[in-house]
């Protein structure tokens, strides 16, 4: 708790989560939140996350080498 306290400004938690449809599908959603702010930075919805999906969603969000630290 004491680490998640003092760095808690330069951290961002992300997490898949499944969405079963109607049709019987799988939706997966990526969501990333900024911990200290508790402001959702990113949600992305696909039917089939690849590694270049993810790391085209973390460029848009963190471009410019002003992701978080942890």
């Amino acid at each position: 708790m004491t680490f998640l306290r003092n760095h808690r400004d330069g951290i961002a938690a992300m997490d898949f989560l499944t969405v079963p449809t109607v049709t019987l599908q799988m939706l997966y959603v990526l969501f990333i939140i900024h911990l200290a702010r508790r402001k959702i930075l990113h949600i992305g919805v696909t039917l089939n996350p690849t590694a270049a999906w993810i790391c085209r969603r973390l460029r848009e969000i963190f471009p410019d080498d002003r992701a978080s630290r942890y």
